[in-house]
């Protein structure tokens, strides 16, 4: 064989080397079809659910006061420095009015049950009606131990029982001695007693009467949470009525989110979805749609795609089950799946 035909001849490429090749060659193409088919699917199955942003409710509780008079305490036990954002559990005691005007009622009372007490003494006609006035005094001592319990904290509840015990014991020994009392004269009473029987029953409606206005001396929170703002402070001077401390709810009990008018999601109550959180790790529950609102609104920017640019929706507020706690004010994802459209 001559040196021009060695040249022209061609090496044969081993099967191995040509599949390899082939693979450097093809692989990369391969894979982005692969990869275009997957996202394709996966933006398929997106578009099966609609995701909203929602936003936890935030409620605030505003304590007002029941009665009129003197601030005297504003969350016993806690300095004024650490009232703000103070945390408060559920019928904790938040504020409390003096009580010095209801005492003063009391001891004018008493002074007139004392008088009544010694005219029957002094007049043997009206003798009859000493057990009236006595069981008066009873309801005297009655609330005199209910001043002493309202002054008590609620961090001495031994003291508080024992008060409690000895209030129940006088109104159970009250209607006892009303209903063994002496049966009243069958003859009509004189003048002179009818006329201490009115007093008498004045003194009872202003013995009542105090006894309500204690009750309302005491503000408690009706919920756990976080004291937001104090309007008063100890020794201001309250009327009915009037804000005392505002309290925030530290677990969000609903969210709000809203329906964009431009998308095919109809919301309704009672329509399933899925209320998914932003914190790490994330938290995921199922809940209802509990109430649509009747008109579209503006939605806030907060819960925008764009927080400038300003968008429409329908309000829909979802109940969000006890077991998540979420704190009022998050931003949470509202999951609709395409089945519950």
């Amino acid at each position: 064989m001559n040196s021009s035909d060695s040249e022209n001849s061609t090496i044969p490429i081993p099967s191995a080397r040509r599949m390899s090749l082939a693979i450097t060659s093809w692989l990369p193409i391969a894979f982005f079809v692969f990869a275009s088919a997957i996202c394709v699917w996966l933006g398929q199955v997106q578009n099966t659910a609609v995701t909203l942003i929602g936003e936890v409710e935030v409620v605030e509780v505003t304590l007002s006061s029941l009665d009129e008079g003197v601030v005297s305490q504003i969350v016993p036990g806690q300095p004024e420095s650490r009232i703000a954002y103070a945390s408060v559990t559920k019928d904790q005691l938040v504020a409390v009015l003096d009580d010095r005007f209801l005492a003063q009622r009391l001891s004018e009372a008493n002074q007139k049950l004392v008088s009544i007490a010694n005219e029957i003494e002094q007049d043997a006609s009206l003798k009859a009606e000493k057990p009236l006035v006595e069981s008066l005094g009873v309801e005297s001592e009655i609330l005199q131990l209910m001043f002493e319990l309202n002054r008590v904290g609620d961090n001495e509840p031994d003291q508080r029982q024992e008060l409690l015990f000895s209030i129940e014991k006088k109104r159970a020994d009250l209607g006892f001695e009303f209903a063994n009392g002496s049966n009243e004269s069958a003859k009509m009473p004189s003048i002179a007693a009818r006329m201490l029987r009115q007093r008498c029953d004045s003194i009872r409606t202003e013995f009542k009467a105090i006894s309500m206005s204690l009750a309302r001396l005491d503000s408690r929170t009706p919920v756990a949470g976080r004291i937001t703002k104090t309007h008063v402070r100890a020794g201001d001077a309250v009327s009915l009525g009037q804000p005392l401390v505002t309290v925030v709810p530290i677990q969000g009990r609903h969210v709000v989110a809203y329906t964009h008018e431009n998308t095919s999601v109809v919301p309704f109550a009672g329509m399933p979805v899925t209320v998914r959180t932003k914190t790490v790790p994330v938290k995921e529950i199922e809940t209802i749609v509990e109430s649509v609102g009747p008109a579209i609104e503006s939605i806030p920017s907060r819960q925008r795609s764009v927080a400038r640019i300003e968008e429409w929706g329908r309000p829909i507020r979802i109940k969000l089950p006890s077991a998540m706690e979420v704190a009022p004010g998050a931003l949470v994802e509202v999951v609709v799946e395409a089945a519950s459209r």
